[in-house]
């Protein structure tokens, strides 16, 4: 992709790609619709992205409208239905999302986080946890923000510990003025030295064996699985050592359920023993 887009330019190649995607039929009034285009200027973009695209659409004159063509591969968008149902289209289709009860985190807390990660920065900020319920003093160097599902963290580096670890955002603390966040100068902890986050594994699902053949292949089909050598259904998911936890929670494999068809998928026996040591 080219980085010499405009904002303007970039919005206008994903909203084709996910109207001719999940859609199947794309026309100029899709895009003066959506950005207020006149029509030169909705058939001017819309070239530009057929001469960097030219095999993903086809015109169809029975649709009088661009379809997807059979090589189509998405160069904007990720190819996810995630982005067709997030957009404001959800809203004429009707779709519902059931959205996690997130807790809404003060501007004020994360700025000095971000700040601390940019600038890669020691930070001295107040912290509960649920073995030390009162806010205390931590000097972290976090790096990274991370999203599981359902809340965010701060990957970053505690002095308390001496070790990586990961921090609820929620549970930073900066109304009292005594942990009001002040910064301690460089870190010399980043995540090139958080050899958790930099070590890959490779999580191996695989329908529960208690299921019968064909609800294993149905279960197999929802997760697009893929059949090894040994004719066994797999999906192989790639995910750093420090996040695997957070996967493994995601995918409800963190408790194993007495009734396969609530459990539905296991995790492969050759790489749960990899994976034991980061669970805890």
């Amino acid at each position: 992709m080219s980085l010499n887009l405009s904002r303007e330019q970039r919005q206008c190649y994903a909203y084709i790609e996910i109207i001719i995607q999940w859609e199947g039929r794309l026309t100029l009034q899709h895009l003066q619709q959506e950005f207020g285009f006149g029509r030169s200027k909705a058939k001017k973009l819309l070239n530009e992205y057929l001469e960097r695209q030219p095999s993903n659409l086809t015109y169809d004159a029975s649709l009088k409208g661009y379809k997807p063509s059979d090589l189509f591969t998405p160069a904007f968008t990720q190819g996810h239905i995630d982005e067709y149902c997030r957009s404001e289209l959800s809203d004429v289709i009707g779709i519902q999302l059931l959205e996690a009860p997130l807790r809404n985190i003060d501007p004020n807390l994360i700025r000095p986080i971000l700040r601390a990660i940019r600038n890669q920065q020691r930070i001295d900020i107040g912290y509960q946890s649920l073995s030390s319920p009162d806010y205390e003093s931590r000097i972290i160097s976090p790096h990274s923000l991370v999203f599981d599902g359902l809340r965010y963290h701060v990957r970053a580096h505690c002095e308390k510990n001496n070790a990586y670890r990961d921090f609820v955002l929620s549970r930073f603390c900066f109304e009292n003025e005594a942990l009001k966040p002040e910064f301690e100068g460089p870190s010399t902890h980043g995540k090139e030295q958080d050899q958790e986050w930099n070590s890959q594994l490779v999580l191996k699902i695989e329908p529960d064996s208690r299921l019968n053949e064909q609800q294993q292949r149905i279960i197999a089909l929802d997760y697009q699985m893929q059949q090894n050598e040994q004719g066994s259904w797999v999906r192989e998911i790639p995910v750093r050592a420090a996040l695997a936890r957070y996967l493994l929670q995601r995918l409800r494999l963190d408790h194993y359920q007495p009734k396969p068809e609530a459990q539905q998928i296991v995790i492969s026996p050759s790489c749960f023993k990899e994976f034991e040591p980061y669970l805890y």
